[in-house]
């Protein structure tokens, strides 16, 4: 290879892909023809013979991935990513279970409108319980999904934290532009 460049020793010299980097769509910019390059399965199969050998003047842009965020009152709060027609039951089915003090009758999806949040009353008792379809929500990225708890045991103080929790998931998806 000697002094050649290509995506994967130019991602390691970059210091890695982020957490939620979408490595499957890697996209290299060369004279205006975008090539598209699924990085993630380069590295699982580790095949450096499909490793692209990159130029001067190409650009390298590695998107994130399509992401929720789900807070509250859930077994493992944080991001998850979203495929194309996601849905809140897709993220359950990810591992956001709720907690045994959750009230599921009155989740929140907060998403983003023309800059401003649009809070959508989600009941996933009605849709566990009685598999009612209405209730599962076409996710979009950057959508907050809030899972109140029954019975809130909080000071004050631990309210700020979660209303942090949220002004920053919304402050970073309007810094991106989803």
């Amino acid at each position: 290879m000697g002094g050649e460049l290509t995506l994967l020793t130019a991602l390691q010299q970059c210091g890695g892909a982020l957490p939620e980097a979408d490595l499957t769509r890697v996209r290299i910019v060369r004279s205006g023809q975008v090539q598209v390059v699924d990085a993630a399965k380069l590295l699982r199969e580790g095949d450096i013979s499909s490793d692209v050998r990159l130029q001067p003047g190409d650009t390298v842009f590695v998107p994130l991935q399509k992401t929720v965020y789900v807070i509250g009152a859930i077994s493992k709060p944080g991001p998850y990513p979203i495929a194309e027609g996601g849905t809140i039951l897709d993220v359950l089915r990810a591992g956001a279970a709720p907690d045994k003090d959750a009230q599921l009758s009155n989740v929140i999806v907060v998403r983003l409108v023309e800059g401003k949040p649009k809070p959508i009353k989600v009941n996933l008792e009605r849709l566990m319980k009685k598999g009612d379809a209405s209730q599962n929500v076409a996710l979009e990225p950057g959508d907050v999904i809030v899972v109140p708890a029954k019975k809130p045991k909080r000071e004050w103080w631990q309210y700020v934290g979660l209303f942090s929790s949220i002004a920053y998931a919304l402050y970073y998806l309007q810094r991106i532009g989803r």
